[in-house]
């Protein structure tokens, strides 16, 4: 867990507060603490993450943010049995709609295509055109 906490892009007092409670539980479980001791470091630890202080007013001064790069995105719409192809055809059906779109606006073919290149591509997960 400690290399997943380094990897948090946060401040260097909220990082060591969460490895503070990292070292405090593994104190925890080592020493054969008492079990509510151990809930008390995990609550802790999960308030710390969440960005609170612990100073009874319940004020949250540190934010954690969350992103997913693509592999990510797909291992999780696989593990919770989505399809990556019916994914990927939404996204082309989406893409023909807006081609549509600027097909009725007027648009010619050269400059849709100067509109949708990034998209497309980026997309697809081939070139990103710059």
């Amino acid at each position: 867990m400690q290399k997943i906490v380094d990897a948090i892009d946060t401040t260097p007092n909220h990082k060591k507060r969460l490895f503070t409670c990292l070292d405090r539980l593994n104190d925890a479980l080592n020493d054969e603490i008492p079990s509510n001791q151990i809930i008390d470091i995990l609550v802790m630890f999960c308030g710390f993450l969440f960005g609170f202080e612990l100073d009874g007013r319940g004020s949250r001064t540190y934010s954690v943010e969350y992103w997913q790069n693509k592999e990510q995105y797909y291992t999780e719409k696989i593990l919770h049995g989505a399809n990556d192809y019916f994914d990927k055809k939404d996204v082309i059906t989406i893409q023909r709609n807006i081609i549509e779109k600027l097909k009725t606006e007027g648009f010619d073919t050269f400059k849709i295509a100067l509109i949708m290149h990034p998209l497309i591509f980026n997309n697809i997960g081939g070139y990103s055109g710059n």
